[in-house]
């Protein structure tokens, strides 16, 4: 599969490339993340997915990221992340979970993640110092994302999340002490990530966030990150031979990167 391994601002390394599977697994890594102390888990069955993470906040875990993709369910968690609560939302119809997310917004959490697969919404709230609030936008596929990104960091919220399924697109948007100038783009194709990855590197941004909408590739930027960058694409989490994805991510943690975003899409 196709890896890449980035110096922010300066270069760009590219290993030996094979062909690329049809769908593929995506992972952002940084060696100046917030949050070193990780876990990656992983489930084909949503309730035992839900015991999993539940069992992680036991042992002090916090989720940072959720991603449905090949019928499996996973979540990147990590320690001190100085969150002071978190819930996971899950419901199969958007009204139930509308009234879900308000309740616990009332309750004083902010959006962190929006996911769906197998029939299910979910969204990962948490009590945070750094967030003065959030909000999420529901749009139809086919409506204009631009006006609505664009009046959002009119107001100071940046992108933090998307998500697309059931014909809508669901945008989740943060207010934080210290706004944040981003960048994003939509490709149709993997292949034409890399070279705006690189170009967004040398403009001084530094990937955020990396998503597929059903049919396009979503790349989100923000202005001013430091130190090191990795991103792998594996078609499986773990193949035959016991290589994949989930190798990946142990073979960065053992270098000093940790993984700070996972997508699942298709070339």
């Amino acid at each position: 599969m196709k890896k890449g391994l980035v110096k922010v601002l300066v270069l760009l390394t590219v290993m030996p490339a094979l062909l690329m599977a049809e769908n593929f697994w995506v992972g952002v890594f940084a060696d100046k993340a917030p949050y070193p102390q990780q876990t990656f888990i992983e489930t084909m069955s949503f309730s035992k997915f839900d015991s999993a993470i539940q069992r992680h906040w036991d042992k002090g875990f916090d989720i940072i990221d959720v991603q449905y993709g090949d019928g499996r369910w996973t979540a990147l968690m990590a320690k001190n992340t100085g969150f002071k609560g978190q819930v996971f939302v899950h419901q199969r119809d958007l009204k139930s979970f509308d009234e879900r997310v308000t309740n616990y917004r009332r309750e004083g959490y902010q959006l962190l993640n929006i996911d769906y697969g197998e029939g299910y919404w979910t969204a990962v709230m948490t009590k945070s110092s750094e967030y003065i609030d959030s909000r999420y936008r529901r749009l139809r596929y086919g409506e204009d994302i631009e006006s609505l990104i664009r009046t959002q960091w009119q107001e100071q919220y940046n992108i933090v999340d998307v998500e697309q399924a059931e014909g809508y697109t669901m945008m989740v948007f943060a207010k934080t002490k210290n706004f944040k100038p981003q960048s994003y783009i939509e490709l149709d194709d993997w292949e034409d990530v890399t070279p705006i990855i690189k170009q967004r590197w040398k403009e001084g941004y530094y990937i955020e966030n990396i998503e597929y909408l059903s049919s396009r590739w979503f790349c989100l930027f923000t202005k001013g990150g430091e130190g090191l960058q990795a991103y792998f694409v594996d078609e499986s989490l773990t193949d035959d031979s016991g290589y994949g994805f989930k190798k990946s991510i142990k073979t960065q943690w053992d270098k000093g990167f940790n993984l700070i975003d996972i997508a699942y899409g298709r070339e």
